[in-house]
């Protein structure tokens, strides 16, 4: 029974325990399955043994840093909230209290670590400051903690809605012309060419590979090297068929605590391989992941010790970047805002020009090629690939041959508006600014000069009319 209504017991904000269906221990890693297009709840229980909560709270550091960076694979930008659920003791009785965190904002450019260290930081003083109130109860145990995440998407105008019913009545009594209340138009329903807007993978092509474990040494280091020769020989087979991909490896371990056996999934991070990388290398640094993930879940004082490894999964799929070609023309909706510079060209350097667009700025017929010809030499774009992917590496390979130059990269999604991919880690402020148009039925797209930054993003983010600063990084806006 929660004790909202006792004297002295925690305030009325800290609602009971939400029911959740029941979940069979141990910790099963709460991001296996597929999640939401919107959003999605996880469920950590800690396993500490430590009478200490700030020792129990820290122990649970490794697991939330799992779950966002898997998160991160799929959202570029989202929103986390924690909820930590601690049992309290005054007197004989014992009760389960919740502690619900603010939200934090997170995107691929801020330091992930720093971030938890936080959140985490933000439970401590919640449960310190609840001990102190002089109310009597006292921490016992902290139970699990929730993380709920949900995709970021900015508010943004789009088409017709009918005006509020208590806005035309207040418009009535004004004596104002009551607005005609005809209902929205219907437009037929458009995929938009990314789901999400930030991936590279748009290829449906994908093979799942099951590794069993044939190996009898009791010692899990020895098992999990007697698989190389397998998997190696599965990643070979793929790169006669897929130049380059995305692999990502899965292990099944079996755990024993006691009289009780349970099996754990390991989800690694993916690697990108292809035709150039040493494979042999790769698969050292992949099977080195899992060593140090299944050590570390036998060392978090758990009670459950290494028994067997049953299998490897391993997911590749075929890894289609997309890439900046010849001219495509402004989405009508960029078009009014007269924010960009798209040049017409009919090769497949884009790229390269709505970066001189953006040097070497002219005052007329600032869409023609011929307009920056002369200035092709000015920049070092040697080795990089035409048309060039939207890729991270290759842009700041760019910044390397160019270190005049500072760089920034947005996508542009119909549904979604502008989204950060790149920032320039020098001086993101005084950097060029690309916008990347997609192609609606292919991979491909088209590079843009975003002339005035502000103006491209301020219906997005602000309904302020007048002159406003707009952070590169994270859209925060300041009149």
């Amino acid at each position: 029974m929660f004790p909202s209504k006792r004297k002295g017991s925690p305030s009325p904000s800290h609602a009971p325990a939400p029911k959740h269906p029941k979940r069979s221990p141990p910790w099963n890693p709460p991001f296996t399955g597929e999640l939401s297009s919107v959003r999605r709840d996880y469920h950590i229980p800690s396993t500490s043994t430590s009478p200490d909560f700030n020792v129990q709270v820290r122990d649970l550091k490794g697991s939330v840093m799992d779950v966002l960076k898997e998160v991160l694979t799929i959202f570029l930008i989202f929103w986390s909230q924690m909820k930590v659920q601690v049992t309290f003791q005054k007197e004989d009785e014992t009760c389960s209290f919740w502690f619900i965190l603010p939200k934090k904002y997170i995107n691929q450019e801020q330091d992930l670590e720093d971030t938890v260290e936080k959140m985490l930081e933000d439970a401590i003083n919640r449960i310190e400051k609840q001990e102190l109130r002089g109310s009597g109860w006292r921490f016992v145990n902290l139970e699990k903690v929730d993380l709920t995440v949900s995709k970021y998407r900015p508010l943004q105008g789009s088409s017709y809605l009918p005006t509020p019913k208590a806005i035309v009545r207040k418009q009535a009594r004004k004596g104002s012309p009551s607005p005609s209340h005809a209902p929205a138009p219907k437009h037929p329903k458009r995929s938009s060419p990314w789901n999400p807007p930030f991936t590279g993978e748009l290829s449906s092509v994908r093979r799942d590979y099951h590794i069993p474990s044939t190996s009898t040494a009791p010692d899990f280091n020895v098992q999990v090297r007697d698989l190389k020769g397998s998997v190696m020989d599965v990643l070979k087979e793929v790169l006669t068929i897929f130049l380059i991909f995305w692999s990502q490896m899965k292990v099944q371990v079996t755990f024993q605590k006691e009289d009780e056996t349970c099996s754990f999934w390991f989800i690694l991070p993916k690697k990108y391989i292809n035709q150039e990388q040493d494979l042999e290398d790769t698969v050292e640094k992949m099977l080195e992941d899992a060593k140090e993930r299944i050590e570390k879940q036998e060392l978090r004082g758990s009670g459950w010790r290494f028994v067997n490894l049953e299998k490897v999964d391993l997911t590749v799929s075929k890894y289609r970047p997309l890439q900046g070609s010849s001219y495509l023309p402004t989405p009508k909706a960029i078009v009014r805002k007269m924010a960009v510079i798209n040049v017409r060209n009919n090769d497949d350097g884009c790229f390269k020009w709505s970066i001189l667009s953006a040097l070497f700025p002219v005052e007329s017929h600032n869409d023609r090629v011929s307009k920056y010809k002369a200035y092709q030499d000015r920049i070092n774009l040697s080795n990089i690939p035409f048309p060039v992917p939207l890729d991270k590496k290759i842009f700041q390979q760019v910044l390397s041959q160019n270190p005049d130059i500072h760089l920034n990269v947005f996508l542009y999604d119909p549904k979604e508006g502008v989204l950060p991919f790149f920032s320039d880690p020098r001086d993101p402020q005084q950097a060029v600014d690309l916008l990347f148009l997609p192609h609606p039925s292919n991979p491909s797209g088209h590079y843009v000069w975003i002339k005035h930054f502000s103006r491209l993003v301020a219906g997005d983010i602000s309904k302020h009319h007048g002159e406003h600063y707009t952070c590169r990084r994270c859209f925060s806006n300041h009149a």
